[in-house]
């Protein structure tokens, strides 16, 4: 009878169920996409991770490391002094050319890795020989011995095949497969000795030494990386390993992997920033589920309360409404499933580029069916639970006429004490970097809990003050608008819930619409500086250094500024050098005060901040002593780049040596002279001629760079909007239960003589109060979260900080939407007839 009574009350209320199930599958379906999504960008960061680093677990780096740390630490080693540590082995690399392709060359000892390593390299299937045959089918590749290598696909080379790089005859041992970027550096693996005569280095000379232990991560943090793909970069490296004390003598420090993949740290900050947001959209459906479900047990109470007079007990009452809403959810979350690898697919077109979009294989895994239905089915019972328990004590109570209960002194002291240590513990957290991304994100969570803590309390003081004469007289005449106005406020219960949800969403609109707003006027005066030469040329160095004579010899070019590129070890990190001249180009394009001095550098913020360095103190790089200049954001580096002085050489050098660092042209920068044409010309010519040649134009590169930026905040704004919309709906749930409790007024008041006109003016009452009380809390709450993302979440995830910056259109957009969907759940609200 129970089961029968709720459901005909479901038929009797179409609208309003399908408002809650909406929500509900609007907050799975954005949980579910989001997972999708991160889940395929996980897998493509791992396939992008250089096999001899994705099977270690921790770096050894000095400033200066040399094989003589490498022997003694392994005789530390075996004598037991370094603990948790199965193998070792030093580690040489480098870019040399392969043809007309740029390769990074990898030298390891084999043999040191036979015993206590796992194999780099797993078994494969045949590969291609140059014949035309195939290897042995699901072999491994033999280890790349003597003059022989192991290379990526992408080098397009066949196993046996004889090559010759750096004036050395080498052989391909195999060829393994390489599915990181498209983009990605090729790789080729040798010995290390073959390495070193390859890249030219003393045998004497180490960039690291990697350390192959046992995974030591906490059973926690793999269980919440499989439920949130990406958020392990909330979690700091842990180690069971550790050096023996006279280690830290020798200047030897040990490392985490994260030091040595930056870009892999970079990439799963954003899906740590994507997975947080998800997140929103569910807490928001939360509110709509408790809304919906205050609603209907305010309508049901008549039918509870008969039952309970014919001796029903209301906690069988209790369980069967509360299975309803299991059901309910079960059904939600199964169409949250299938809408979200709908949604998935949109977002990855809007969002990732051709070739992430192109992606395919997007499936249900076992963690997400459990965070996905886990979310359809507890959302609605813990909301259940709350409007159940909330509503005037259903057990005592004989009418639910919905004015608030009394609250105890007890109560009435906890909402401000949570405040205060709310506001206190997110101060904590947001000033304390080693808290890391899961502190500033707990510092934007405390403060939304802030802004929903306030909701009820302002609600109540507006009541107060709505039924003082004094408002009564400051509305005059406009009697209808103050009643919808008073009868909004008289039951702050019934809309509190769906005012948080409001909030919440609008906040984190002005948070993230104002972040990206000041990102992007930011990047976009960078790109002003940044692509001031009009023309850039890129390719392999010696064609770099050919076409440099010619065009300096050509009268249509004006002037030409070269960029040379290196690697280096600064104070145990791995830092990416850039060299150019140091001149008036170089100041405007880092819009510095003055040119720098020749023995100056320039740092981006990641290095800046890892290397401890502040302007004007000292850094060495290579053999030599340099004053820091300044710092720059470095937007879009997932390296520590330092950028220093070169001289414009009268011969431009494909490679050279500066202070015991190999150089490599990396590109030129070419200034027109009087006449623009003729030098487009040129260019276009010699690109024609040299098809490797790569030529990027001012204009266009503006244009592709914006396009990658906007398409980099599209998914975060879609998900927002998401979180938006499912507010509104939550909002006309609310305005749906008020306009019940109103039924008797507004009938009186049309039997009065009430106008259409006169009903309208009561129900743009309602709105204009609603869309005042939202803006109220959103917009100062936006303006914290934007501060927090600009100078606190992006430093930590992404290395550089972004000046904030107030924008009109960002601020006004939000109050448009919330007047609208106010304005309309007030009007359809009203109109509602069945719940």
């Amino acid at each position: 009878m129970i089961w029968r009574s709720h459901l005909r009350f479901l038929a009797r209320t179409p609208w309003s169920l399908t408002v809650s199930m909406l929500g509900l599958v609007l907050g799975v379906a954005s949980l579910t996409a989001v997972h999708l999504l991160t889940e395929r960008l996980v897998q493509s960061l791992d396939r992008a991770i250089p096999v001899h680093l994705k099977a270690s677990q921790a770096t050894v780096t000095a400033a200066d490391l040399s094989s003589e740390d490498y022997f003694w630490l392994r005789r530390s080693w075996r004598a037991g002094a370094v603990a948790g540590v199965d193998a070792m082995t030093p580690v040489v690399e480098g870019s040399i050319l392969a043809g007309d392709t740029r390769a990074r060359v990898v030298g390891l000892d084999w043999l040191a890795l036979i015993d206590g390593a796992p194999p780099l390299f797993p078994s494969s299937p045949s590969a291609p020989t140059t014949d035309g045959s195939t290897s042995t089918a699901s072999t491994a590749p033999p280890l790349p011995l003597a003059s022989r290598i192991v290379a990526s696909e992408r080098l397009g080379v066949t196993v046996g095949e004889r090559l010759v790089l750096a004036d050395l005859a080498v052989e391909v041992a195999a060829v393994v497969s390489d599915d990181g970027f498209a983009d990605a550096t090729p790789l080729i693996y040798a010995d290390i000795a073959l390495a070193q005569k390859l890249l030219r280095r003393s045998e004497e000379r180490l960039d690291l030494i990697l350390l192959f232990g046992r995974d030591v991560r906490p059973g926690y943090e793999r269980w919440l990386a499989a439920l949130m793909p990406g958020l392990e970069a909330g979690f700091s490296d842990r180690l069971a390993m550790a050096l023996p004390p006279a280690a830290a003598e020798r200047g030897l420090r040990l490392r985490g992997l994260r030091s040595q993949l930056p870009e892999q740290a970079f990439g799963r900050a954003v899906l740590f920033n994507l997975g947080a947001l998800s997140l929103l959209s569910l807490l928001v459906s939360w509110f709509l589920q408790y809304q919906t479900a205050v609603l209907w047990l305010r309508r049901q109470w008549p039918t509870h309360r008969l039952m309970l007079l014919q001796g029903v007990p209301l906690s069988l009452v209790a369980r069967v409404f509360l299975s309803l809403l299991l059901l309910l959810g079960a059904i939600a979350g199964v169409l949250g499933l299938l809408v979200g690898v709908g949604l998935a697919d949109w977002l990855r077109t809007q969002g990732l580029d051709a070739a992430a979009a192109e992606q395919t294989g997007l499936s249900f895994g076992p963690w997400l069916l459990a965070k996905a239905l886990g979310s359809a089915l507890g959302v609605p019972l813990v909301a259940g639970i709350m409007a159940w328990r909330g509503l005037n004590d259903v057990r005592a109570s004989a009418d639910l006429a919905g004015r608030p209960g009394t609250s105890s002194a007890t109560v009435r002291w906890l909402r401000p004490l949570a405040v205060g240590v709310s506001l206190g513990l997110a101060g904590w957290l947001a000033r304390t970097p080693a808290t890391g991304l899961f502190g500033a994100f707990g510092a934007i969570l405390l403060l939304c809990l802030v802004g929903i803590l306030c909701v009820a309390p302002l609600l109540t003081f507006g009541r107060q003050r709505l039924f003082s004469p004094a408002v009564g007289r400051w509305f005059g005449g406009r009697l209808t608008v103050l009643m919808g106005v008073r009868d909004l406020f008289r039951y702050p219960g019934d809309l509190s819930a769906a005012l948080c949800a409001l909030v919440l969403a609008v906040a984190t609109s002005v948070g993230i619409g104002t972040m990206v707003d000041s990102f992007r006027s930011d990047f976009d005066a960078m790109l002003d500086g940044r692509l001031e030469a009009p023309i850039v040329l890129e390719g392999p160095a010696p064609l770099l250094e050919t076409l440099a004579s010619d065009l300096r010899a050509a009268t249509v070019v004006a002037e030409l500024r070269p960029t040379y590129r290196g690697r280096a070890q600064v104070a145990g990190q791995p830092v990416s050098l850039r060299f150019e001249p140091f001149d008036e180009h170089f100041r405007r394009a880092f819009a510095l005060a003055h040119v720098p001095e020749a023995g100056d550098v320039l740092l981006n913020e990641r290095a800046s901040r890892l290397l401890a360095a502040r302007v004007d103190s000292s850094i060495t790089v290579g053999r030599q002593s340099f004053r820091v200049a300044g710092r720059y954001p470095g937007y879009g580096d997932s390296d520590l780049r330092l950028r220093l002085s070169v001289e414009p050489d009268t011969l431009i050098r494909a490679r050279s040596d500066r202070f015991g660092i190999a150089t490599l042209l990396e590109q030129l920068r070419v200034y027109p002279g009087a006449d623009p044409a003729a030098c487009d010309a040129l260019i276009s010519a010699l690109a024609e001629r040299n098809p490797s040649l790569r030529v990027s134009r001012r204009d266009a590169v503006r244009t592709r760079a914006l396009e990658v930026f906007d398409r980099t905040f599209a998914i975060t704004r879609s998900l927002s909007t998401l979180a938006l919309i499912v507010a509104a709906v939550g909002l006309y749930a609310a305005l749906v239960s008020i306009a019940l409790l109103q039924a008797g007024n507004q009938r009186l008041l049309v039997m009065l003589g009430q106008s259409r006109s006169e009903r309208l003016g009561f129900q743009l009452g309602r709105s204009s109060a609603v869309t005042t009380i939202t803006l109220a809390l959103a917009l100062p709450l936006g303006l914290i979260l934007a501060a927090l993302l600009c100078q606190v979440v992006n430093p930590r995830g992404f290395g550089w900080s972004v000046p904030m910056q107030l924008d009109g259109p960002v601020l006004v957009w939000p109050f448009v939407v919330t007047l609208l969907a106010a304005l309309l759940a007030g009007v359809f609200s009203g109109r509602e007839r069945h719940g």
